[in-house]
C-alpha cells in the first residue's frame, strides 16, 4: 500500500499510479482500465470530502486507472469539514528503534513544503517566551511532555480538573 501525501490529489494520485504502473506493471481489466498487481495499491487520505471525492474517482478513471487499485482514508473532511490542516497541525511519527538502532523518521513533500516535518527524538520545553520544540539528544531542559500510556497501558491517571488547573484553562 502506498500513500502519497500532500498536494492536489487529482494530481498526485494519477501520477502515483503512473509512477506504481511504470515500476510494477499493470494488466487491462474487462472495460480496458489499468489495474496495478494485486500486491500494489494506493490509499489517498489528505484532501477527502464528500465533495472531492467524486472528482478524484473521475480524474483517476480520466486517466485510464480502475477504481480497484484505490483505497480511501476517511478523515475530518467526510466527519464534519475540520481536519488536521484546520489548524495546520497533526502528530507524526520523528524516530524509530529497530534492531537497537535509532532512525530519525520525517517527511518532506515536494508539492507542499509547509507541511516538512521534525526528525529525531524531540522535547517540548517552556521558557519565559512559551513551548519550543527542541531537539532531544542532550538538551539538558525539562521536558514538558510525559508518557501516560504504553503498550495498552495506561500509566498515569488524573481527573479533568487537574489536568485543566496544570493547563492554565
Amino acid at each position: 500500500m502506498v500513500r502519497p501525501d500532500s498536494g492536489d490529489p487529482g494530481r498526485v494520485v494519477v501520477e502515483c499510479l503512473s509512477i506504481l504502473g511504470e515500476r510494477f506493471g499493470h494488466r487491462r481489466n474487462g472495460k480496458g482500465y489499468r489495474v496495478l498487481p494485486d500486491h500494489v495499491r494506493l490509499i489517498q487520505g489528505d484532501g477527502i470530502t464528500r465533495r472531492s471525492l467524486p472528482a478524484l474517482c473521475g480524474a483517476i478513471m480520466d486517466a485510464g486507472w480502475s477504481m480497484d487499485n484505490m483505497a480511501f482514508g476517511s478523515g475530518g473532511g467526510l466527519l464534519q469539514d475540520c481536519d488536521r490542516d484546520t489548524l495546520r497541525f497533526a502528530l507524526k511519527c520523528n524516530w524509530v528503534q529497530v534492531d537497537g538502532v535509532r532512525r530519525d523518521v520525517f517527511k518532506r513533500p515536494v508539492s507542499d513544503p509547509s507541511k516538512n516535518s521534525k526528525s529525531g527524538p524531540l522535547k517540548l520545553v517552556r521558557d519565559a517566551s512559551g513551548f519550543r520544540t527542541v531537539d532531544g539528544r542532550g538538551n539538558t531542559e525539562p521536558d514538558v511532555l510525559r508518557e501516560v500510556f504504553r503498550d495498552g497501558e495506561v500509566l498515569v491517571r488524573e481527573s479533568l480538573d487537574a489536568i485543566r488547573r496544570r493547563a492554565d484553562l
